[in-house]
């Protein structure tokens, strides 16, 4: 079984679970295959993996966790403008408005720097959310 295989089955897995409304048991299963694509290196996997498990938790309401598991993200996404909006999207939420702002900003400068369409819908969004947002080096 290929790496993508397991996370593929571990995404589906996990998904069956959340809808049984056995969440801990599917972040439980998303923890463990997330061990295994770091011991493995898989950045790819790790992304999709904590993303996933992510999502999870801000659906029960644990915005620590899933900002958590947001920020376990970063070392393997961290040109990604997308995984920086979500923790400043989080931060937001939780009431950290300036650590948002900042994050926000790092999500902006990657989106014009990357340049692509949906890069370009994120700065826009970044704009109407923070309109005062100053691109970071």
């Amino acid at each position: 079984m290929t790496d993508l295989d397991k996370t593929k089955r571990a995404v589906s897995e996990s998904s069956e679970l959340s809808k049984k409304g056995e969440h801990r048991a599917a972040l439980r299963l998303l923890d463990e295959a997330i061990t295994d694509a770091i011991l493995t290196v898989d950045d790819a996997s790790i992304r999709i993996l904590t993303r996933h498990a992510a999502v999870i938790s801000e659906h029960i309401g644990d915005l620590d966790l899933s900002r958590r598991y947001t920020e376990q993200s970063l070392p393997h996404s961290s040109e990604d403008p997308f995984t920086w909006y979500s923790l400043a999207n989080n931060l937001l939420r939780q009431g950290k408005g300036n650590l948002a702002r900042q994050y926000a900003a790092k999500s902006y400068t990657l989106s014009l720097k990357r340049g692509r369409e949906e890069d370009k819908q994120l700065a826009q969004t970044i704009k109407k959310r923070w309109p005062d947002i100053i691109a970071t080096k």
